[in-house]
């Protein structure tokens, strides 16, 4: 392009020349007249050799998509070298659920892709995609969005996790009943060891414990029952809690449990005669009822 124009301004400078010194002649009054001439004879040639004038476009960073999920920063993640290599590569923006925040640390709840890359692709310029891998909504991201778009994977490394996946217990109970505990213990990473014990506090007073086995691959299962009157009588806070474990993830490993001691039943049945009729009211209302429910026969 520039080699073109010089050649252009050259033409044009030697045909005012030829034109006003041999054909005119009109001496050293013709200089200033030549030049003019020549300037827009230079230009008018410029312009039909390229009559755009394009300019070369500015080259655009590319705009970088960062996963803010929580899954990034738990334990064998690579937040960190995922962030600053982001910041590297051009600007970010991050995604995960519909939250907006400012937070520098990944504490979004969910991976979803599909809003933010959708957003991203209208634009003109390059976009990456920054993940752990474990996107939430990838099957419903249509493929050519992908394809429009660079992938980095920096994935977690695997650690030995075990978690309490489920406590559930009644919320009321009789001063004198039990307070029957179901737990669930899965091992979310790595390989599950053959047992696990689990013990459950009110206050700092141990009440009760129990071993749980893994008897189907990953999970297992147990009922622990608490006497109510190691507990007290009134609302109280059950600590539910792996013992003796060491993984990754600590804060997986308590839950609690609040359950209320009252001092009498919620309902009584007084069954008078003892027949199945009052044996059905009374599973019936033990298991709809949110109250304590005693029952006694007349014998």
């Amino acid at each position: 392009m520039i080699a073109g124009a010089v050649l252009v301004a050259l033409l044009a400078a030697g045909l005012a020349a030829f034109t006003y010194l041999r054909l005119e002649r009109v001496g050293r009054r013709g200089w200033v007249p030549m030049a003019c001439r020549a300037v827009a004879w230079a230009a008018l040639g410029v312009l039909l050799l390229n009559i755009s004038c394009p300019a070369p476009a500015a080259r655009q960073r590319p705009l970088v998509l960062l996963d803010a999920s929580l899954s990034f920063g738990a334990p064998g993640g690579r937040w960190i070298e995922a962030r600053d290599s982001a910041a590297r590569w051009g600007e970010v923006r991050r995604f995960g659920d519909e939250r907006i925040t400012t937070d520098s640390a990944p504490t979004r709840g969910r991976s979803l892709l599909a809003p933010a890359l959708l957003a991203a692709s209208a634009s003109d310029r390059p976009v990456i995609v920054v993940t752990d891998g474990e996107i939430e909504d990838a099957p419903e991201i249509a493929p050519e969005l992908l394809g429009r778009s660079g992938i980095r994977v920096f994935p977690r490394t695997a650690r030995s996790d075990l978690a309490l996946t489920r406590l559930s217990g009644p919320a009321r109970v009789s001063a004198g009943d039990s307070i029957p505990l179901e737990v669930e213990v899965q091992a979310v990473a790595g390989e599950a060891p053959d047992s696990v014990i689990v013990e459950v506090l009110a206050g700092s007073t141990r009440v009760g414990r129990r071993t749980v086995r893994f008897r189907s691959g990953s999970l297992g299962r147990a009922r622990i029952p608490v006497p109510s009157a190691a507990v007290g009588r009134g609302e109280q806070v059950l600590r539910v809690a792996l013992r003796e474990v060491a993984d990754s993830e600590p804060r997986t490993d308590v839950r609690l449990h609040l359950v209320t001691v009252a001092p009498t039943p919620g309902v009584v049945l007084l069954a008078d005669p003892a027949d199945w009729d009052s044996r059905f009211l009374y599973r019936a209302l033990r298991d709809v009822a949110q109250l304590p429910v005693r029952g006694y026969v007349r014998l």
